[in-house]
């Protein structure tokens, strides 16, 4: 379902708008369909250009900084990917109640001292602090971390040779533990999801420095994905008859 947006009346003469060029007044507009009903959206630039301003001569970066530099639009970055945030779009925009829950990781902080986020601002924590998402990826290294820390603490008490483990391996980190981790906790069957998983970073030529705790990862943001996209339906065209029906005609 597409996005539907409302264009105010004051829109025209708000000093914000008025202070951006008409190209990048025009792209702000299209932003709010990119954005979710949260006010987020996946940051990508060329993407815009494309679907927002497909005929128009323009660098596409110079329009968005317009927006990024009178905070209009807030930059952040969660995993390595980031996301932009439109602080004012919950006070314009009412969005549909059928319009999908935003599944985007929230924007950092916004400090009342000074009116900045915390990416930016030294009185509220960094967002990797904050945020959810990063706090599991660090609760998984930190657990990693502990448990060389006590093999090597081992080691030396054996006066055995310590040597730096190297990089895991996607294939190596299917192992008894991790189901058994997986269905304590309710996470998807890591055997079904693995495959995806591992198709899914190894087209884009990805590296990991710690396989199992990315694929940890990847088990808790599924269940968040199948909460919000429900499944379609299940249905057969009429026109398609059965393999059977056909075996009866001949």
């Amino acid at each position: 379902m597409a996005n539907i947006r409302t264009i105010k009346r004051d829109f025209f003469t708000s000093e914000d708008i008025v202070s951006l060029s008409p190209l990048a007044r025009l792209l702000f507009i299209g932003l709010w369909m990119e954005a979710d009903r949260e006010g987020r959206l996946e940051w990508r630039p060329m993407a815009f250009k494309l679907r927002l301003l497909p005929g128009d001569n323009c660098e596409i970066n110079q329009l968005l900084e317009e927006m990024v530099s009178r905070g209009m639009v807030v930059l952040y970055e969660v995993l390595g990917k980031k996301y932009g945030f439109i602080p004012t779009f919950k006070e314009h925009q009412h969005c549909n109640l059928k319009e999908p829950e935003s599944v985007i990781p929230p924007p950092p902080e916004l400090c009342k001292t000074c009116n900045a986020y915390a990416c930016t601002c030294k009185h509220v924590p960094s967002h990797e602090s904050t945020c959810k998402h990063v706090q599991a990826r660090v609760e998984v290294e930190v657990e990693v971390n502990k448990n060389n820390t006590h093999n090597s603490a081992q080691a030396r008490a054996d006066g055995r040779q310590i040597k730096t483990p190297c990089p895991a391996s996607p294939d190596a980190i299917l192992t008894a533990d991790l189901r058994a981790e997986a269905k304590a906790k309710g996470w998807p069957d890591p055997d079904r999801e693995f495959p995806r998983f591992r198709d899914h970073y190894l087209a884009k030529g990805a590296q990991k420095e710690n396989w199992l705790a990315a694929f940890r990862l990847w088990l808790q943001d599924e269940i968040t994905r199948r909460q919000t996209s429900p499944p379609a339906a299940a249905t057969k065209r009429r026109s398609e008859p059965d393999d059977d029906s056909w075996a009866g005609a001949l």
